[in-house]
């Protein structure tokens, strides 16, 4: 998951952006990402706010 938040600040500040994903914790496993995520990733929205 990636907030809206993450988003955003890696589109204005994608020359200082870096995001690091932890995964297998005990073996040290990551990857890095860097730049602007929306030019990165595949993005589909799974979370959505609702007003009544």
């Amino acid at each position: 998951m990636i907030s809206a938040n993450e988003l955003a600040f890696s589109s204005i500040y994608a020359s200082n952006y870096e995001l690091y994903r932890v995964y297998e914790y005990n073996s040290g496993k990551f990857f890095r990402i860097e730049g602007n995520l929306k030019a990165t990733l595949n993005l589909k929205p799974t979370v959505y706010s609702a007003k009544l």
